[in-house]
């Protein structure tokens, strides 16, 4: 769909920051492991991004393919510590898991708001827009179950309300973490309070959206690629120097970075959305001492945004136990699943990853 159709909506503005470029140049140019089909798609007022994802990609990321989410991710996580029991117990269940998901090609899906991140913004769509995108995405991928990326009810109510009245399931797909700047958790917290001593130190400058080139760019695509991609897995998207260029140009991304002697060691990536500061990217220079405190400053200049802005800050998945000595808590995101046009066997394997969600649930519930 040309951009001249779009509709004239604040969704479509920030939709027009990013994904011309995507359609125009192709997604694998702003992530190199995504070698994807997308296109955009007009829902009510808002313009959807839809991901067509190659079945069987073994260099997929994990934001554009359901096998690399639910299977060969989960599985990574665990060659990075914890229990040895649990992790044997929990690699046992992957394997007695991945037949009956093969069966089920739980890989072939067409991928709705789907931006290549981790954290997507969420449409404002009603039931009526969303049984009218289903129905034209049945029509375009009969053979494909569709998935609603990112959909938290929590902090999207309505949405969640508008998929699941539409026939969708919902699977829990990852535990992320919402910090309260005004929370009496956050105001009470000794690490957060040593966190912004740590940043107020004064041996690195800030630099804000506006102090930044884009000379600039390579250095924080370099600094996501050590740390998410080097140090952690290659299942995470792998975003280039165009991507980091383009986001920060057309505004889709705000940026800060932490400068010392002219060299960028640090930054943060994120976007306003829905009374939400959702924290996007946090990178670091991975080969400096950890005494430096790369990431606890990263964190507290998102935080010290959020306040700024009177928003809550959405701080993402990961280092869980980090974020709630923060004063950030737990809620489930899910991926919302419409199969119900596909055969019994085709909608099996969700129905195993719907059942095994629910224990994700009772633990975040626990952690209230």
């Amino acid at each position: 769909m040309v951009e001249e159709c779009w509709p004239d909506s604040a969704q479509a503005e920030v939709a027009r920051r990013i994904l011309p470029d995507y359609l125009r140049l192709g997604p694998a140019q702003f992530v190199a492991n995504a070698d994807v089909e997308m296109q955009a798609m007009v829902a009510g007022d808002q313009v959807i991004p839809v991901v067509y994802a190659r079945p069987g990609d073994r260099r997929a990321p994990d934001v554009c393919s359901t096998w690399s989410h639910y299977v060969r991710y989960p599985g990574s996580e665990l060659d990075r510590g914890g229990s040895r029991a649990g992790a044997l117990i929990k690699r046992g269940l992957l394997a007695a898991s991945r037949p009956l998901l093969r069966f089920s090609r739980i890989d072939e899906v067409v991928s709705v708001n789907n931006w290549l991140l981790s954290t997507n913004p969420a449409p404002s769509l009603d039931r009526a827009a969303v049984e009218s995108l289903t129905a034209r995405l049945c029509e375009q991928a009969p053979g494909r179950a569709i998935v609603f990326r990112t959909v938290n009810p929590a902090t999207n109510p309505d949405l969640a309300e508008a998929l699941t009245g539409s026939g969708y399931r919902m699977v829990a797909a990852r535990t992320v973490y919402v910090l309260d700047p005004t929370s009496r958790p956050y105001r009470q917290s000794e690490n957060a309070r040593r966190d912004r001593k740590l940043l107020s130190r004064g041996d690195y400058e800030i630099a804000g959206h506006d102090d930044l080139s884009p000379a600039d760019m390579p250095r924080l695509a370099e600094l996501h690629r050590a740390l998410y991609v080097e140090k952690y897995t290659a299942l995470n998207p792998e975003f280039s120097p165009l991507f980091f260029e383009t986001a920060w140009r057309n505004g889709f991304f705000e940026f800060q970075a932490l400068r010392k002697d002219g060299r960028i060691d640090a930054y943060i990536a994120f976007y306003e959305w829905q009374e939400l500061l959702v924290a996007s990217l946090l990178g670091y220079d991975t080969r400096l001492p950890a005494e430096l405190g790369l990431y606890r400053r990263g964190v507290a200049l998102m935080t010290k945004e959020s306040r700024r802005r009177g928003l809550r800050l959405h701080l993402s998945a990961g280092a869980g136990q980090f974020k709630y000595l923060r004063g950030a808590r737990p809620c489930i995101e899910y991926d919302a699943i419409f199969d119900r046009h596909l055969p019994l066997r085709r909608r099996a394997g969700w129905t195993l990853l719907q059942m095994a969600g629910t224990v994700q649930q009772r633990k975040v519930r626990r952690g209230w």
